[in-house]
């Protein structure tokens, strides 16, 4: 195995942090997950370069590097540990990445002549598909993303306009 690899290099690099960080805000929550209200402490725990523990960063900076890691939640608003893993990973060393750089372009063109047969199917059979209703890729994505986003900065500042209404109004 090839020793300049990500596993190798958490093992050396970050696994004595990590997993302490990981152990101290996991443990009540089965040690496999955290709710999303306690993503912004795990952050600001975790020492640079996978977090946030340092002087130099605002609670709302970091609420900011957390949303902009784009973060979804399950139904019950708990984060899993391999998600929360990458998405530090992929912010400290990955880029972004294209869709062709992940799907093969075989696997594309299968899809595209997919969706060709079945617009053909709709034309031909257009009674069948009546009340059937397509979505792009885009629109599938956004539907799902609007589901369970995590957004911590969102939080901060409603909570913030809430307090100082209630200030203004009591």
């Amino acid at each position: 195995m090839n020793t300049d690899n990500p596993i190798d290099e958490f093992r050396r690099k970050f696994e004595d942090h990590f997993r302490p960080t990981w152990e101290k805000i996991s443990l009540p929550y089965g040690g496999h997950r955290i709710p999303e209200s306690m993503l912004l402490e795990f952050f600001q725990t975790l020492r640079p370069p996978l977090g946030f523990n340092d002087k130099k960063f605002t609670r709302r900076e970091v609420a900011l590097a957390i949303t902009q890691m784009n973060f979804k939640s399950d139904d019950e608003g708990y984060l899993y540990f391999n998600d929360i893993l990458h998405a530090a990973f992929k912010r400290t060393y990955g880029g972004e990445r294209s869709l062709e750089d992940i799907v093969p372009k075989a696997v594309l063109l299968e899809e595209a002549k997919a969706r060709k047969k079945l617009e053909q199917l709709k034309k031909k059979h257009g009674k069948l598909f009546k009340n059937y209703t397509s979505f792009s890729n885009e629109e599938a994505k956004n539907l799902q993303d609007q589901k369970h986003s995590v957004n911590p900065l969102f939080k901060m500042l409603f909570i913030g306009m809430l307090l100082k209404s209630w200030f203004r109004y009591a």
